[in-house]
């Protein structure tokens, strides 16, 4: 069973953006959302910045106020006063799959997004997953996983395997890497570069109040009684020999 390929490409390229935000929310009788985004406005700054030095005459200058305002204007500039829109996948389903209704079930449940405005400071693009029990989020997030093991092109970043256990009182998550990167590959080094601008949070939703919380490689940026959000480290993570763990467990 596979599911349309933009989706799995838009929640694997959410990866090379500078901002991703991952949220999951828990209800009471086992349903929730999965809710996966990324800011592209701080990637797409720097890109434009770069340029602007870049296509500056020989010997000139910019003073850093009006560098910014000329980088401003360049990113924004394509695009409306305000986006809240749906990305339609429609044109991704094959006949084998608009046949299959397990395949069908998930995708009438997924839906891409972007919004966001100049005014708000951010241009967000994301994948949203509803799911009515904690086994169809399991299904998911496997099909995820799969997909990505299946990418042939070589991660610089080597690859993950993650496992999953979801539990009316628990939510635990292992993240163990399968192939590590090489160190002396060009292509790592630059990688590595990327990810020191780059921050990845996980915000937890649960029905019932926090108890306890374990962690390797993620730290805690705010908690309240039901909710947590987690910054993840991945340069620990790429350098360390543990596995990257979240673990909850529920009053």
């Amino acid at each position: 069973m596979k599911l349309p390929l933009s989706i799995f490409a838009c929640l694997l390229l959410l990866c090379s953006c500078g901002e991703v935000r991952e949220e999951i929310t828990f209800h009471k009788d086992g349903s929730g959302t999965y809710d996966v985004s990324a800011n592209t406005i701080p990637m797409m700054r720097q890109m434009m910045e770069a340029t602007v030095q870049m296509t500056a005459p020989e010997g000139e200058t910019m003073d850093s106020v009006a560098m910014a305002a000329k980088v401003e204007e360049m990113v924004w500039k394509d695009f409306p006063d305000k986006i809240d829109s749906v990305i339609s996948l429609e044109s991704d389903l094959t006949p084998d799959m608009r046949n299959d209704p397990e395949v069908m079930a998930l995708f009438n449940k997924t839906t891409a997004y972007m919004k966001g405005s100049r005014q708000e400071g951010f241009i967000k693009t994301g994948v949203k997953f509803d799911f009515d029990n904690s086994e169809e989020f399991l299904s998911f997030m496997k099909m995820i996983e799969d997909k990505s093991q299946e990418e042939e092109q070589k991660n610089p970043l080597g690859k993950t395997k993650t496992e999953l256990i979801v539990t009316p009182n628990s939510y635990v998550r292992t993240v163990a890497y399968t192939d590590r990167p090489d160190n002396d590959d060009e292509s790592t080094a630059l990688a590595r570069m990327m990810l020191q601008d780059m921050s990845m949070l996980t915000v937890l939703n649960f029905p019932k109040k926090i108890d306890k919380v374990d962690l390797v490689h993620y730290k805690v940026v705010e908690r309240s009684e039901r909710s947590i959000i987690l910054k993840f480290d991945m340069l620990k993570a790429l350098e360390g020999d543990e596995k990257s763990e979240i673990r909850v467990t529920l009053k």
